[in-house]
């Protein structure tokens, strides 16, 4: 399908002729794009004054009265960040369960088999020309 301004090209256009037809075709493409990022920017806006005014309804969250107890092999300052980075999230009252430490494994083999890497692998080496 012709666009509509292409019909109105001769069937010999000159220079001027097609610098004009790129010149409104590149004004259409920027005209949305402001227009989009207008749409965007109000949406934005919006949300940000939704969010304003649900957290001035709702009182800030207060930390525990009582400090996180001790764990075992975890030092109490890393409780101390975990427990204040759900007080922030959550924003609601809360109790942790449990923090315990999980080792990583030292194991490198895993990641040399797993499906991932190995079909990486595969799509590379079959991308390259063998002589």
């Amino acid at each position: 399908m012709i666009p509509p301004f292409a019909a109105t090209l001769p069937p010999d256009p000159s220079l001027l002729d097609l610098l004009t037809y790129q010149g409104i075709g590149l004004a259409v493409v920027l005209t949305t794009l402001a227009a989009l990022a207008l749409i965007c920017a109000l949406m934005g806006r919006t949300f940000a004054r939704a969010g304003e005014a649900s957290t001035a309804e709702t009182p800030p969250a207060t930390a525990p009265s009582t400090p996180p107890t001790p764990t075992p092999g975890i030092p109490h300052h890393h409780t101390v960040i975990i427990a204040a980075a759900v007080a922030t999230l959550i924003q609601q009252p809360y109790r942790i369960a449990a923090v315990r430490h999980i080792e990583a494994s030292p194991d490198w083999t895993r990641f040399m088999l797993s499906t991932w890497s190995v079909e990486g692998r595969a799509a590379i080496f079959s991308s390259h020309r063998t002589r």
